[in-house]
């Protein structure tokens, strides 16, 4: 199988470059924009000489292998930006009492950054903390969308118990208008029966003294 030929001058150039941006980033020099440049200078030569050597594929396969990861870090902070708005790099610690853990911080070289730094997982902590307070909030908007429904429900209702309760007073001013036609025919009733009974003892009293009138008269004639 025929090797295929790469300009391994650009691409490990491009690795080496990365690297001593990450390196000087991730590390406790104060170093400025010029020793960058010099040092890139260097390694640039350093590639070159490399590049005609037999190692050059295993160095190739560093440099992929490096690009690589960095392609992945830098995806992976994507979305997070710091201060100045540039977006954050990913490095690892090499501390004692944290190596090997993962943060972000600003890009940009140690006598220029804004001062942002903040651990990965922390910061996924702080997302997921984010992510259960917002699904609360949205189950409290849910419940009160609930409680709102109930309380319209709950105004229905009143309305409907309003209708009911204006349907009873017409009911009852009904009731009371035929109570006091009742009352009154009863007034009428009771009336008539007065009068009726006036009649009787008048009729009866004239009676009776007709009574003692004829047999007053009988009497008379049986004396004669």
């Amino acid at each position: 199988m025929t090797p295929v030929k790469v300009n391994l001058n650009n691409q490990f150039i491009t690795a080496i470059n990365a690297y001593t941006e990450s390196f000087l980033v991730d590390s406790d020099w104060t170093s400025v924009e010029e020793d960058c440049s010099l040092i890139r200078v260097l390694l640039s030569d350093l590639a070159q000489q490399i590049d005609s050597s037999p190692t050059k594929a295993s160095l190739f396969s560093f440099t992929s292998d490096f690009s690589s990861q960095k392609m992945s870090q830098n995806s992976y902070s994507s979305q997070r930006k710091c201060s100045c708005g540039l977006v954050v790099k990913t490095l690892i610690s090499s501390t004692t009492s944290n190596s090997g853990r993962r943060f972000f911080r600003c890009p940009r070289p140690d006598f220029s950054l804004c001062g942002y730094w903040e651990w990965e997982d922390q910061a996924f902590l702080e997302v997921a903390y984010l992510r259960n307070l917002e699904s609360s909030l949205k189950d409290v908007k849910m419940e009160m969308d609930n409680s709102k429904i109930e309380v319209e429900n709950l105004k229905i209702e009143m309305e409907n118990l309003k209708i009911v309760v204006e349907n009873l007073k017409i009911q009852v001013g009904h009731l009371s208008e035929t109570v006091a036609t009742l009352e009154a025919s009863n007034d009428l009733v009771v009336e008539k029966v007065r009068t009726f009974q006036d009649k009787y003892h008048k009729i009866k009293y004239k009676v009776m003294i007709s009574c003692f009138l004829f047999v007053g008269f009988l009497v008379a004639l049986t004396t004669k």
